[in-house]
Parts: C-alpha cells; sequence; structure tokens
C-alpha cells in the first residue's frame, strides 16, 4: 500500500472487512444481534433502576424532613402555648413557682427539638447511604455485564475485531505450517512446536551466558550534555523526558494508575458532567489544568443509543494544552484493552511513502500505522482539536507522546505530519492541513517495533526521542522473529546433538574450565545468530536507554564515625539509593534485533517501573528530591 499526500487524511479500508469471523458467519451474527438486545436491556434497565433509587432518596429525604418538621414544630408549639398562658397569679410564690416551672420546659423543649433534628438527621444520612450504596452496587454490576457482553460479541460476534482474530491465527497458521521451507511442519504440530520451543530455549540460555559479551559490542554513549539543543521543547532533554513521561502514564486513566500505584492521585476526585473523573486523574498528574484538556475518549458521555463498537485500531487518547512548554499534546494511552491487542498482533508489515517525498518508502507495522491514519483523518475529532489549539496558539508546538502501543502510533503518526527543517529538525507540513512551520517532536516510552531501519534512522534526525528501559521486551518485539526463530529450530534439527551439548555444557561450565567453555558457547550463539537474518522492524530512533540498579551507599553522617563490629550499627552507615544512567543507543539493529531474555523482561516496560527509573534519573540530574515532580 502507498499512501500519498491526498491519502494522508483518511483511513484506508479495513483489511478485515472481507475477512471470515472467528465463528460461522450465521452463528457470529446471531450472537452479535443477541448481544445488542442484551445491552439494550441492560441499559434501560440501568435507566429505571436509577430513576427509582433518585425517586426513593427523594421520597426518604421529603418524608423524613415532614415528620422531623411537623414534631419540632408540635413541641414550639406546646412551649409558645405554656408560656402565653393567659391566666395570672397574684401569689409571689406561685409566680417564682410557674416561672420555674417554664425555664424548666424551655431548657428541656430545646433539647427535644435537638434530639429529634439529629436524630432524624441521622436517619437520614445512613438511609441515603444505604440506597446510595446499593445504586451504585446494582450500577457496577450492570456496567459490568454489559462489558463482558462487549466482550464476547467483540470475538465472536459478527465484527471487525472477530474478524481481526481470525485474521492473525490464520496468519500465524499458514506462516507455521504452510511455509514450503520450514521442513519440521511436515513432522505434526506437537513434533514442530517441540522443536521450537527446544530452539527458543538453547537459545535463552546462550544468550544469558553470552550476555556481557554481547552488550559490550553493543555501541552506546552515556549522556552527559544535552544531546541537541534544537529539539522541542527548548528545554533539557532529561526534564523532557522526565516531563511527557508522566503524560503517557496518566492517559492509562484513574484505575490503572490506583492499582500500580502511579503517582499520588487523591482519595477523592472531583465529579461533575463537564470532566470525566479520568481527567481530573490525568490533569492532576501532569500538572495542567482540567479546563486544558481540549479533547480525550472520555469527552462524549455514552447514551443509550451509543451501541457500536469502537474502531478496531482506535487508541484511547488526550489533547492538552501545555502551557509550560508552549506545545499541544497529543497522548495516545498503550496496550489495555482487547482492541489494543488486536493492534499489536497486526504485526505485517507494510510499505508506504513519505506525504513529502514520495521517492522515499519504508515499512511500518500494519495495525500501528493504520491507527495513525485514523488520528490523522481530518475530519476526526482529535485531528479538529490538534488544529484548533495550534490556531489558537500562534507559537505553541506539537508534541506528541505515549507508552507501549501509544508511542509506536504517534511516532508513525508525527512521520505523517511533519517534515525535515532547519534549525528546528521537523515541523508541521503543509499537507498536513495543520498550521504549517510549528515546531514538533515525539517522546515514546517503551516503544514497540512498529517501523523499519531505514525509516527509524529517518526519525532519528531529531523527530522521535524513544527511551527504553532495562531489559523491556516489547521494544525487541517483531513479526521477523517468528521466522528467525523457525531457521534456528531446522538448524537445531539437524544438528540434534547441538540443543543437548548447549543444555550440558551451560550446566557443567562451572565445573570446566570456563574460559573454554565460554568461548564454545560465544561460537554457538554466533552461529545461530547467522540463521537469523528475516526482516525486522525496529523502535523509532533516537533511542536512549534508562536503567535504575539499587545500590547500598555509606551513610554521610557516619562517614567520618568509627564503625563498631555491631550489624546494627553497619546497617546504620548505608542507606538505599539507586544508580540511573541513561545511554544513547547507537546501533538499534544490534540491540533490538533479538529478544533479550531477563527475569525482569516483562515488567521493565510497565509504566510504573518507567516513573521510578525516570524519577530517579531527575532526581540525580538535577540534584532536587523533586526534580521529576517539577520538570
Amino acid at each position: 500500500m502507498t499512501i500519498s499526500s491526498s491519502q494522508i487524511a483518511t483511513c484506508r479500508n479495513t483489511i478485515y472487512e472481507l475477512s471470515p469471523t472467528l465463528l460461522p458467519e450465521n452463528i457470529a451474527g446471531l450472537i452479535t444481534t443477541a448481544s445488542l438486545a442484551t445491552r439494550v436491556s441492560l441499559r434501560c434497565s440501568g435507566l429505571v433502576i436509577d430513576a427509582l433509587f433518585e425517586g426513593a432518596k427523594y421520597g426518604t429525604s421529603v418524608s423524613l424532613g415532614l415528620g422531623r418538621n411537623a414534631l419540632t414544630n408540635a413541641i414550639s408549639t406546646a412551649k409558645l402555648i405554656h408560656s402565653s398562658n393567659p391566666e395570672n397569679d397574684d401569689d409571689d410564690q406561685c409566680a417564682s413557682t410557674e416561672s420555674g416551672f417554664l425555664q424548666l420546659i424551655d431548657k428541656y423543649t430545646d433539647l427535644g427539638v435537638h434530639l429529634i433534628s439529629s436524630t432524624f438527621t441521622l436517619t437520614e444520612l445512613f438511609a441515603l447511604s444505604g440506597l446510595q450504596f446499593t445504586s451504585k452496587t446494582i450500577k457496577t454490576g450492570l456496567k459490568a455485564c454489559e462489558e463482558t457482553v462487549r466482550l464476547i460479541d467483540g470475538i465472536f460476534g459478527s465484527t471487525d475485531t472477530s474478524r481481526a482474530i481470525a485474521s492473525i491465527i490464520t496468519l500465524v497458521h499458514r506462516e507455521l505450517m504452510y511455509d514450503p521451507e520450514f521442513e519440521l511442519a511436515q513432522m505434526g504440530k506437537i513434533a514442530m512446536l517441540g522443536s521450537l520451543t527446544k530452539a527458543l530455549t538453547a537459545f535463552a540460555l546462550l544468550q544469558t551466558v553470552t550476555h556481557h559479551r554481547r552488550i559490550k559490542q553493543v555501541q552506546t554513549t552515556v549522556l552527559w550534555q544535552e544531546p541537541d539543543p534544537r529539539n522541542f521543547p527548548r528545554q533539557h532533554i532529561i526534564s523532557n523526558i522526565g516531563h511527557f513521561m508522566r503524560y503517557a502514564s496518566a492517559a492509562y486513566g484513574e484505575s490503572f494508575m490506583r492499582v500500580f500505584g502511579i503517582g499520588d492521585i487523591p482519595s477523592v476526585l472531583p465529579t461533575s458532567h463537564h470532566h470525566h473523573r479520568n481527567h481530573h486523574a490525568f490533569a492532576h498528574h501532569t500538572g495542567v489544568m482540567v479546563q486544558d484538556i481540549l479533547l480525550s475518549s472520555y469527552t462524549d458521555h455514552s447514551s443509550l443509543l451509543n451501541m457500536h463498537h469502537p474502531s478496531l485500531h482506535a487508541l484511547v487518547h488526550y489533547v492538552t494544552v501545555d502551557h509550560r512548554t508552549k506545545s499541544i499534546v497529543l497522548t495516545c494511552r498503550g496496550t489495555l484493552g482487547l482492541s489494543d491487542v488486536l493492534t499489536d498482533l497486526s504485526f505485517t508489515y507494510t510499505d508506504f511513502t513519505l506525504p513529502t517525498e514520495p521517492n522515499k518508502h519504508f515499512q511500518a507495522h500494519d495495525g500501528m500505522l493504520d491507527a495513525a491514519q485514523l488520528l490523522a483523518k481530518e475530519k476526526g475529532k482529535v485531528y479538529q482539536a490538534i488544529r484548533r489549539g495550534l490556531e489558537q496558539y500562534p507559537d505553541y508546538g506539537l508534541v506528541l507522546c505515549g507508552h507501549s502501543l501509544g508511542g509506536g502510533v504517534v511516532s508513525l503518526l508525527g512521520v505523517l505530519w511533519t517534515l525535515t527543517h532547519d534549525p528546528v529538525p521537523f515541523v508541521t507540513s503543509r499537507p498536513s492541513g495543520l498550521p504549517a512551520g510549528r515546531p514538533v517532536h515525539c517522546y515514546v516510552y517503551g516503544p514497540p517495533c512498529a517501523m523499519s531501519y531505514d525509516l527509524s534512522q529517518y526519525c532519528g534526525q531529531g523527530l522521535v526521542t524513544s527511551v527504553v528501559h532495562g531489559y523491556d521486551v516489547v521494544s525487541c518485539l517483531s513479526w521477523g522473529l517468528i521466522k528467525d526463530l523457525k531457521n534456528v529450530a531446522t538448524s537445531l534439527h539437524e544438528e540434534s546433538h547441538t540443543a543437548e551439548a548447549i543444555i550440558s555444557r551451560i550446566i557443567g561450565r562451572y565445573n570446566r574450565r570456563q574460559e573454554e567453555e565460554d568461548q564454545w558457547l560465544w561460537a554457538t550463539i554466533k552461529t545461530m545468530r547467522a540463521d537469523m537474518r528475516a526482516d525486522k522492524l525496529y523502535p523509532p530512533s533516537t533511542v536512549y536507554h534508562v536503567e535504575s540498579v539499587p545500590q547500598l551507599i555509606q551513610n554521610p553522617i557516619h562517614h567520618s564515625e568509627t564503625a563498631t563490629s555491631t550489624s546494627t550499627s553497619r546497617q546504620s552507615q548505608h542507606r538505599k539509593a539507586h544508580m540511573t544512567t541513561l545511554t544513547l543507543c547507537d546501533d538499534i539493529q544490534a540491540r533490538f534485533s533479538e529478544i533479550n531474555f531477563s527475569r525482569s523482561m516483562f515488567v521493565d516496560h510497565t509504566p510504573t517501573l518507567y516513573e521510578k527509573a525516570i524519577r530517579n534519573l531527575c532526581r540525580g540530574f538535577f540534584g532536587q528530591e523533586g526534580a521529576y515532580e517539577n520538570t
């Protein structure tokens, strides 16, 4: 497929429209019909229950209020009757006795009125709290049921999601079972899977024991100064990385942030019809005003008639005005829902050309490019919000940011909307339809393999800043790895003794001469890598690697004191700290052409650990405790 400048704002037709569904079409259609009817009934039930509970709460408040007022008025009336008694008595003693009696009545009347008011108020509080809790519980249950029905319809119904799942399964099955060059497929599924598992295990073991030697061959540069002063916004690169990391993690929403301990979200957030709770969480974590959120996926409140499934490759997004950096910021969320997973799994390669340079041909991740085109659609709400923001603030630039899937999509979106320009590396192009000449930069965290190597190098000229934490596996995953694994499995099958030799040598390497064993293992893994030459996609350059390693350092308070031999004293002389490094990856092909196996390769991808590492980086570089929060 070729994308020209006239096609940039038009989302291409999905490749799944003509694909079969996961189940037979008639059964899938029946499931979709039943799902629609169920969701309509659930939503109607929710409205009826909501109305009933609102009526119950109103009736409870009115009835208790009437009862409280009636009793209070009765007691007050009795008090007035006693105090206005027309009979007069000349006897001073009787008058004194009556005066004391009236004072006693006044005292107990006031006490009774206060007691009645407090009792009714407390009763009303407990009654309304019970009704509110019950209403919330029922509505949450109905919403969970509706989402479950929607999920079932998405997977098994007559939907684009179901067609996408079926297409992905068909693609993988064809790649493994019908590749004429893959001889192991003729042995049967069980034998083939066993060979693939053996190949993966052998390669992971070899990589583990030769990791330090390989890392030395990957060219990196430890950063001490600003890499490129032309980057936008005009702040230090570490400050920008920290600032927009908070945007990327805040896009996951209030619930995700609370569960994973991201930020310090208040226990109670404001509720209003104008802004969703996720808006308040996003504004609190990023430091912007909630009024500066121009658009988000939560702007349009769901209605009874809104029963359709969202677009297959539509990402959760926020469009914000950031006055501190003088930029309009588009933030896209990473993988969290089924639609996001299917976008990730649409991993075939798509050919396209730059809108501004038709002679340059590149390849990109099919699903992510489709998602980027959807955002670039001129009639879309995201495009319109960004254009209005840039027009309203003529001296502001554009920042695109995101974590994981969101990072890969906004990188491709940046390619579609920009062109190179000096002195600013990239600016909005005229074919994009946005106000031309505005500086553009992308800050992406844990980006997936979204583009070919030459396109990644193009982005590395000043369009994208990518940050990869630790052994994050997502930045190494590409469709080409399947082909590489097939080649390694075939080689190990032809030389059946090699896999057993690898395992036995690794287990017994400490009982023999380790130098000779390491040399044999290194030569073996180099032979394997010679078979791993399939075309792959890579994360967008420029790529920075951040790593935060916990350590114990000597406490300055005890540095000059004489140490004692007790363990308590030894522990008090040290405190926990982190050594955080930021390095520039000079060779992304060597670093991201294969999975770097590690115990932490999955958890290193979480936005929680990204925030932790970047927070330590900001604190260490700027020398301030709250440096990350103030970036």
